[in-house]
C-alpha cells in the first residue's frame, strides 16, 4: 500500500514522456497496438513446397521487408524481399518439408518511428512443440 502513496519523480517520468511526446508538433505516434503490428498469417502447400504469407492492406507508406530464419537461428540473416507498401502477400518457394521457419515482416514508415512488425512461425510436417520450458 505504501508504494502507491509514495511521491517520486521517477514514477512520473513515463507520464511526463508521454505528455511531452504528444505535444511535439509534426510528429505522429502510434496510439494502439494495431498501429504497430502487421497481422500476418501463413498458408502452406506441400507439393510444390511453398509458404504463402498473407496480411491485410497497410495504411503505411513505407516498403515492406521480408526476412526469414530457421527456428534455431539467432539473427534474421536471410533477407527475402522488398515489397511495395500496397503488398498483402509473399510466396516463399525456397522452403523444405520438415523444416520450421520464422518470418519477420517489417514496414518502415515516417509516421511511426520504429516501424510496424509481424511475425509468423510456419512449416510443413514439423514436430509439435509440447514443452517450452
Amino acid at each position: 500500500m505504501g508504494r502507491w502513496l509514495t511521491r517520486s519523480t521517477n514514477s512520473l517520468l513515463p507520464f511526463i514522456a508521454i505528455l511531452v511526446s504528444t505535444l511535439i508538433p509534426g510528429v505522429s505516434h502510434a496510439t494502439i497496438s494495431q498501429d504497430w503490428a502487421i497481422r500476418a498469417s501463413a498458408v502452406v502447400q506441400e507439393s510444390p513446397a511453398r509458404i504463402t504469407l498473407n496480411w491485410p492492406a497497410s495504411t503505411g507508406t513505407g516498403s515492406i521487408y521480408v526476412y526469414r530464419k530457421l527456428d534455431t537461428d539467432t539473427t534474421w540473416a536471410a533477407f527475402l524481399a522488398t515489397l511495395a507498401s500496397t503488398a498483402t502477400q509473399y510466396v516463399d518457394t525456397t522452403v523444405s518439408v520438415g523444416t520450421a521457419y520464422e518470418y519477420l515482416l517489417f514496414q518502415s514508415d515516417a509516421t511511426i518511428t520504429s516501424g510496424r512488425r509481424g511475425y509468423v512461425y510456419s512449416g510443413m510436417k514439423i514436430p509439435l512443440v509440447e514443452s517450452r520450458g
